[in-house]
């Protein structure tokens, strides 16, 4: 599938995109946790146990140059899009799930290269994942943090789901 989106060429010569944080492109305010745990497929916390290679490939669609009419300065636009399978493929080791998981589970996410989460090697996370074409998907957008930034939301899970239960 390919998609496409504009963004100033200087996105597109960058090496790897940085983790949505640090990201001019990714200012999403996270959904509330109820609304993110009904979307999610798995809910769950975990800690990562390898970090793969970046997979699809970018491919520049047009190119297009305009003038800032602020500073008259050129601005090159292109219009780009992902083939293939995308993202970065992340196995966790599941310690505590909430939905589509079972503690013990060993599961791969793609976290986006654009919005990603920025995942460290040995780091637990609370991970919110959405299934598209058969995988797992995760971005910093979806509330998916470490779990020292998503303390709160481990609690806000618990009380969920003692909630829902009869």
């Amino acid at each position: 599938m390919i998609r496409a989106w504009t963004f100033p060429l200087l996105m597109l010569a960058g090496a790897a995109s940085p983790p949505c944080a640090d990201a001019a492109l990714c200012k999403c305010p996270p959904p509330p946790v109820a609304d993110e745990l009904a979307r999610s497929e798995a809910v769950f916390t975990g800690v990562v146990t390898r970090i793969g290679e970046p997979r699809g490939e970018v491919v520049v669609r047009e190119t297009r140059t305009t003038v800032d009419s602020a500073t008259g300065f050129p601005v090159i636009t292109a219009t780009y899009g992902w083939e293939g399978e995308r993202g970065i493929p992340v196995t966790l080791r599941v310690d505590r799930a909430w939905k589509g998981m079972a503690a013990g589970d060993s599961v791969e996410v793609l976290d986006s290269e654009l919005c990603g989460v920025g995942f460290q090697q040995g780091e637990a996370y609370v991970v919110y994942a959405v299934r598209e074409n058969g995988a797992l998907r995760t971005s910093y957008c979806m509330r998916t943090r470490s779990l020292p930034h998503a303390a709160d939301d481990a609690r806000v899970l618990d009380s969920i789901i003692r909630a829902s239960r009869p």
